[in-house]
């Protein structure tokens, strides 16, 4: 086998078929100046470029949105947040640091 078959010609054959996957363009006629500004102002707010905006929101109206995998919160255990001491923290770090130790026995 060649260096095409193994590694040229799968590659090709990717890039044929995302070229095969023509992106669709749609003109929407008629759109009032209070919705064309708004629209505007929130793509700006959002950090995207109107079409991007125009993109996301079909995509969430019509069930296509992408959502990302690790987005939960958990508030569980705020309640742990901010509570401990000086002294409580300085007995968990030493107890944290007697573990760390290399025990030269066992090796």
């Amino acid at each position: 086998m060649s260096y095409y078959d193994v590694i040229m010609q799968p590659y090709c054959d990717c890039i044929k078929k995302e070229e095969n996957k023509a992106m669709k363009t749609i003109t929407i006629r008629g759109i009032e100046e209070e919705i064309s500004e708004k629209c505007k102002r929130i793509a700006e707010q959002d950090g995207k470029s109107l079409n991007q905006f125009v993109l996301d929101t079909l995509k969430d109206r019509v069930g296509f949105k992408k959502t990302k995998k690790h987005n939960a919160v958990y508030n569980d255990m705020d309640h742990l947040f901010g509570i401990w001491s000086e002294d409580d923290y300085k007995a968990v770090q030493k107890k944290i640091d007697s573990e760390r130790k290399v025990d030269k026995e066992l090796w």
